[in-house]
């Protein structure tokens, strides 16, 4: 294993050589620790011990769990605004024990390069615990999410060509663009008098999944058919539901919510069974169709627009069936609720910013003239579409926070945390952090146009922005995702104008994603 030196400018000003042969980065992962780890202590300066960082001192064996607890859970459910309120407190690190886990939050995006730079060659994550569990108790894989070492390895190795490259994904353009097409058909029919669509939840939750299912399988679902197939749609609702049972178990240790507090352990079972029984159907019948295929042309491992996501995987021999089954399920579960939250929280930044919603129309309008649908080459020149896209995720990020377990020892902000200490990357805090983001609570995506002033954001601060990841374990389905969304909202913006109708803020809240804690109230006016 090699070493990789790089200069911090900020706040050590000192040059750190941390060992690892790629930089990586997702949400709930630790890193493996290194054959030769690196004593940063040893290296530096007037280097402080972890008991000196500043933080909460809480109780003793409970530490601060009954700030999170009272409430309903105010706390849990509030964990962003509790960073907030502890940055506010303690500076950019604080460290934090709530019973008897101990961790470190980082705010600034000095740190959070180190953390990133100095993860290992297998760029691990821990498993969301009910999730994991499901699986063994189905004997199912663990799949690209919840793996470790050789194993993550084979899956991602498997997925990431077809997934992860622009060219490959641009293939894709065509059946987004129809779904869409029949997503605003069904908003048109469904919008009341006022405008308002009586549940944009669950419709924009539809078009995420059918399009990532044509995606992956080359499949219509069939969720805008009126009416729609019970069995449709109880899959559509089965999605919903798992993540739901999942939220309320996350923080709980198996033994507890399997033998103990057993409801949504229940819940998830149930409707985590009916959403795997529908997609191994799909993919059954699909694998039955390429099968065939493959007996006939042994030219089936080409990566062209012929060849959709299952098709290439069973092809190129990677994965046996039950993991290719289990990697088609963890990419349509994976790509629904991501996308359509970041899709619903554009709308309702839009529909309170009119200056915001006439200026992309008109970039929109300008660069599409003739063109009957946006294609990624279009997208590619609507930099304020992206950029009003970016500034949703910066103030309603789809994570709030990143944790991992560190593989070695790492000096953060002028402090020694040892290797394998947990440590939470606030992002939620970061995108409001007001030396990088002037006026942060401001919906003003003209911070991310090139050549214009970008408000103070700028390429030393670029860890200070990861809404999809870093190096070998970035989302997997980011290129797929950033399509859907911008597809449907260049076609919005053209037919609607965009009215937000939640008489108070809608705040977030957090649901695995940072979820709108109300209903969201968009009203979709036709132009005049």
């Amino acid at each position: 294993m090699s070493c990789t030196t790089f200069q911090v400018l900020k706040p050590s000003q000192v040059t750190t050589q941390v060992c690892h042969p790629t930089a990586s980065y997702l949400a709930i992962r630790y890193s493996t620790t290194s054959a030769n780890p690196v004593h940063l202590h040893s290296q530096m300066p007037n280097v402080k011990s972890m008991d000196q960082i500043p933080g909460p001192k809480g109780l003793p064996f409970i530490g601060t769990l009954l700030e999170y607890t009272r409430n309903d859970g105010w706390g849990f459910k509030n964990f962003f605004a509790m960073t907030q309120k502890r940055r506010r407190e303690y500076g950019p690190i604080y460290k934090e024990n709530i019973g008897n886990n101990r961790f470190v939050v980082v705010s600034t995006s000095q740190d959070v390069e180190i953390i990133l730079r100095a993860e290992g060659k297998y760029p691990n994550r821990n498993p969301i615990a009910p999730l994991a569990e499901y699986r063994k108790k189905r004997n199912l894989s663990l799949g690209v999410t919840h793996s470790k070492d050789e194993e993550w390895k084979k899956f991602r190795s498997a997925m990431d060509k077809k997934m992860m490259r622009p060219h490959e994904v641009t293939c894709y353009s065509d059946r987004i663009n129809v779904v869409s097409n029949d997503l605003i058909q069904r908003l048109k029919r469904c919008r009341g008098n006022d405008g308002i669509i009586p549940d944009i939840e669950k419709e924009i939750n539809k078009y995420t999944t059918e399009s990532i299912a044509t995606v992956l399988f080359e499949k219509r679902l069939g969720m805008f058919k009126e009416p729609i197939e019970p069995k449709t749609e109880q899959f559509c609702q089965s999605l919903t539901k798992v993540l739901e049972a999942t939220n309320e178990i996350v923080t709980v240790p198996p033994f507890i919510f399997k033998y103990i507090f057993t409801k949504h352990w229940k819940e998830l079972i149930k409707w985590s069974d009916i959403a795997t029984e529908f997609a191994d159907e799909i993919v059954e019948e699909k694998r039955k169709q390429i099968e065939k295929k493959i007996a006939s042309n042994d030219n089936m491992t080409r990566s062209d627009d012929r060849v959709d996501f299952l098709t290439y995987v069973i092809a190129t021999g990677k994965l046996s069936r039950s993991e290719a089954n289990v990697a088609m399920m963890e990419l349509l579960f994976g790509g629904v609720d991501t996308a359509a939250t970041t899709i619903l929280w554009t709308l309702y930044n839009l529909g309170k910013n009119p200056r915001v919603q006439d200026k992309l129309r008109s970039e929109v309008r300008s660069i599409m003239k003739d063109s009957k649908e946006p294609d990624a080459n279009l997208i590619e020149k609507m930099p304020y579409l992206r950029s009003c896209v970016k500034e949703t995720l910066r103030l309603q990020p789809i994570a709030f926070a990143l944790p991992r377990i560190i593989g070695n020892d790492l000096v953060l902000s002028g402090y020694k945390v040892p290797a394998k200490t947990y440590v939470l990357i606030a992002n939620y805090v970061m995108g409001r952090d007001e030396s990088v983001f002037p006026n942060p609570s401001q919906y003003m995506p003209e911070r991310w146009l090139r050549g214009s002033d970008r408000q103070g954001y700028n390429s030393e601060s670029r860890f200070q922005y990861l809404p999809f990841g870093f190096g070998p374990r970035m989302c997997l389905g980011k290129r797929v995702a950033e399509m859907e969304i911008h597809t449907l909202l260049s076609k919005l913006i053209l037919e609607y104008e965009i009215k937000t109708m939640n008489p108070t803020e809608n705040t977030l809240v957090n649901r695995l994603v940072m979820a709108a804690k109300d209903k969201m109230m968009i009203a979709l006016h036709d132009l005049k």
